[in-house]
């Protein structure tokens, strides 16, 4: 193009500076829209997902009306996003192409008068013509790409930021026991979640804990008994303190192995809308055999309610299993921890949402469970602290008592005494 006219060329370029402004301008603004954009997309997907797994707390308390406008709002906000983003790119273009215009009026003024005063011939002119259609089709691509990765970039980089993120407690490497045999003992922990250092949750907890011991966490909410078990399964590692195992650092061995040592079952444990046979086999490191899950589930108490089912171990739970009542859903995670046979056990709270006669069943799956391992047990219920052969009463994160049922419950005044009182007194009052 310079080489056929640079007077007409120089005209034809000297928006480029102009173009190059608004096309960076708008892909970092269009690109900030995306993570709005995504953002908000997440947040009506949220409430949708949160709502239909509550479906029947939406409809007893006659929320339909109220939900679907709360949806609405969320939706309302991604689509203005949207269109913010489509009116911004929309005036880019008619920006670009408005200024392609002027230049182009410019241009055939400056050649007219050239054509005229015999400087430059219509067929150069024509050939300059196509030159400036082939910059301007070239520049418009470039724009475009520019503008789409610029967005791509700026949506994606949470993303790529997680998939860099190391995780705080290494997956690989730590030592590979041949056996373990489940002496657990905590020296001084203490505990801080990040961010919060300077609310313990913890403090200087001591306990030692080994095989065939039962050792119960109680304490009112808050009083870091769950913290405690997810130690335990080490989800985080102390702020303080230390954790040993079998005479070895917690921190030494590796994740995947110490955590296949300790079976956990919740008060609302997770069952996946798979096969009840591959729930129960789920964790196991070799895929159990058929014999192997049918005898973890008869351990459990399970197996008869699944061969009532009409399609038994095949039957699939549904979302949230959905299509087994609590007390099913619990003996089918026992028989998932059964089937790991592991030498720890964290229990939390695994009997307190179940009425007395899936109590009773679902205590018989555990009693099996429970034999030789080292246990700890997030309990409220008086029937699971008596059993126990060690009780920590804990308030604030402090270790305020502990010893056996007799020793504790001797003293009127202590803590676990008005614990019993409670736990005996309430259901009388009921």
């Amino acid at each position: 193009m310079y080489a056929t006219h640079p007077r007409l060329a120089l005209i034809a370029t000297i928006i480029t500076p102009i173009n190059m402004i608004l096309v960076r301008r708008t892909g970092k603004t269009v690109g900030h829209y995306g993570v709005v954009q995504n953002h908000a997309m997440a947040k009506a997907n949220a409430v949708a997902v949160e709502v239909l797994g509550s479906i029947r707390t939406v409809q007893s308390n006659v929320g339909e009306q109220q939900e679907a406008v709360f949806f609405t709002e969320r939706l309302n906000r991604y689509l203005r996003i949207i269109k913010a983003t489509v009116y911004l790119e929309t005036v880019l273009r008619f920006t670009q192409y408005g200024l392609s215009k002027i230049r182009n009026i410019v241009v055939l003024a400056v050649a007219m008068h050239q054509v005229i005063t015999g400087s430059l011939t219509i067929g150069g002119y024509t050939a300059f013509s196509q030159y400036v259609n082939l910059y301007e089709d070239g520049f418009k691509n470039l724009a475009d790409i520019w503008i789409n990765f610029k967005q791509t970039v700026t949506s994606t980089g949470k993303f790529i930021q997680l998939l860099l993120r190391r995780p705080e407690i290494p997956f690989e490497g730590g030592i590979l026991p041949a056996v373990c045999r489940g002496s657990l003992v905590l020296e001084d922990v203490s505990f801080a979640y990040s961010g919060r250092a300077d609310l313990q949750v913890l403090t200087r907890v001591r306990l030692e804990a080994n095989p065939g011991d039962i050792v119960a966490l109680i304490g009112e909410s808050g009083a870091g008994k769950t913290t405690l078990g997810r130690l335990l399964l080490r989800y985080y590692d102390p702020s303080a303190g230390s954790i040993t195992l079998d005479g070895l650092d917690y921190r030494s061995y590796n994740i995947r192995w110490l955590r296949s040592q300790i079976g956990f079952v919740e008060q609302e444990p997770v069952l996946f809308d798979r096969k009840l046979s591959d729930n129960i086999a789920y964790g196991s490191a070799k895929g159990a055999p058929k014999e192997e899950i049918e005898a973890a589930a008869r351990r459990a108490n399970a197996h008869k309610f699944i061969t009532d089912l009409q399609s038994g171990y095949e039957t699939h739970p549904g979302e949230r299993a959905a299509r087994i009542s609590g007390g099913q859903k619990q003996r089918v995670a026992i028989a998932r921890a059964i089937i790991r046979n592991p030498k720890m056990l964290v229990l939390d709270e695994a009997t307190s949402a179940l009425d007395s006669e899936n109590e009773h069943i679902v205590q018989q799956a555990l009693d099996e469970l429970m034999r030789g391992k080292t246990i700890f047990i997030i309990a409220h219920r008086l029937s699971t602290v008596v059993r126990s052969t060690r009780i920590l009463v804990l308030d604030k994160g402090h270790v305020v008592e502990q010893g056996t049922h007799d020793e504790l419950v001797s003293n009127e005044q202590s803590r676990y005494a008005s614990f019993m009182k409670h736990q005996i007194v309430s259901p009388l009052l009921s």
